[in-house]
């Protein structure tokens, strides 16, 4: 009997990093790219086709979405039923979209789960996680021994990408031609949701063009959430990307490897095109806003990017947009006491230049406006 679901050629290389981990004894990490719901489909599979070989394991797949995991305590009880239910096996216990308890801020949790794994020999954790758990702002806050073994599951390949073509036509009966595949293959990268909703686009329109699917809704909403779903520096890195930007901020770097790790990124651009082309043609309006006193471009926090006295100019601009400032308003923002520093309409004039540039440098062109002998105003 045919399955429901395509099974990934790549789901070996998952079971073979899985029995990998079981032999090491220690806590496990595998890395999933994020927003693909990957992580209880690869579970099941694994356990479905390796029985035998794990016939000696209670094994367990706990979703941390659909579970209410209050404290340790909570935990504590769940492991202590399932060592009844075992019998004397070792547990191999899966905590799948992990990811919910960095969202969550529950590292106290997390860490407990890693304490427990460390003082029960017959315990086995395993975390699938699709966010970057070795991103300095999130492994400061856990206990180092989860980074003994990490796996990077990366997006599906080409030939996995075909597979699921065929599979999805066969299933919906559609009609799919090979100069089709190539081109979805090409434009959706390992994206499956974003595989599936060009799938659909082709089932109602067979001679539509790959490349112009931008414009339907479920293409847009795939594409949307894979980008929100990603933090602020992996985001910024993949706009430093697209727009051939250099990289030189820290966290960025670091984003840059890990985008690398799970496939988004490969040999310098982005293994997706559409979503290249979303970010740079159909993100909606650039919103500019302070929020908590900080500076957010569509959800962004730049604050990062600026000097002191820049940061203050772009305040006073996002405060009063849309609305003519003059240079001594600019000025009197700044340089509240007049005491403290001179100025002039040429420093007021270099530190709009610097501020410009800077906000260019983050793909957002011309908001700053010059009005003649007059002052700037910002516009969205």
């Amino acid at each position: 009997m045919a399955n429901n679901f395509y099974i990934p050629l790549q789901s070996k290389d998952f079971t073979n990093e899985v029995f990998r981990i079981i032999a090491m004894g220690e806590p496990g990490s595998i890395l999933l790219p994020p927003n693909t719901g990957k992580s209880n489909r690869l579970v099941n599979i694994f356990i479905e086709n390796n029985k035998s070989r794990l016939k000696d394991y209670h094994v367990v797949c706990f979703d941390v979405t659909f579970h209410e995991i209050e404290d340790s305590a909570d935990f504590f009880g769940i492991i202590r039923n399932e060592k009844r239910m075992a019998k004397g096996k070792k547990i191999v216990f899966f905590l799948t979209n992990a990811q919910m308890l960095i969202y969550d801020n529950s590292y106290s949790l997390l860490n407990s789960m890693i304490d427990m794994q460390e003082n029960d020999q017959n315990l086995q954790l395993i975390f699938l996680f699709s966010v970057d758990i070795i991103h300095p702002n999130i492994a400061k806050n856990i206990k180092t021994s989860i980074f003994s073994y990490i796996v990077y599951y990366p997006f599906y390949n080409h030939d996995d990408v075909i597979g699921l073509i065929d599979h999805q036509a066969k299933k919906w009966s559609i009609s799919v031609s090979k100069e089709q595949k190539a081109d979805i293959a090409k434009y959706c990268g390992g994206y499956f949701w974003l595989v599936k909703q060009a799938l659909i686009c082709l089932k109602d329109n067979p001679h539509l063009r790959i490349e112009n699917i931008l414009r339907y809704e479920g293409v847009r909403t795939a594409l949307e959430q894979l980008y929100t779903s990603l933090s602020d520096s992996e985001r910024k890195s993949l706009q430093d990307v697209i727009y051939d930007r250099k990289i030189e901020d820290e966290m960025e770097e670091h984003s840059f490897h890990y985008l690398t790790k799970i496939g988004l990124i490969k040999n310098n651009k982005v293994t997706i095109p559409l979503l290249a082309s979303y970010l740079k043609n159909s993100l909606p309006q650039t919103k500019i806003e302070i929020v908590n006193n900080a500076i957010y471009v569509n959800s962004i926090n730049i604050d990062r990017q600026f000097s002191r006295k820049e940061k203050q100019l772009f305040r006073t601009f996002i405060l009063k947009k849309n609305q003519l400032i003059t240079r001594d308003e600019l000025a009197g923002s700044i340089w509240t006491n007049s005491s403290e520093e001179s100025y002039s309409d040429w420093a007021i004039d270099r530190l709009v230049a610097r501020l410009r540039k800077k906000i260019e440098n983050l793909g957002i062109k011309e908001i700053i406006k010059t009005v003649r002998n007059q002052g700037y105003i910002l516009t969205e």
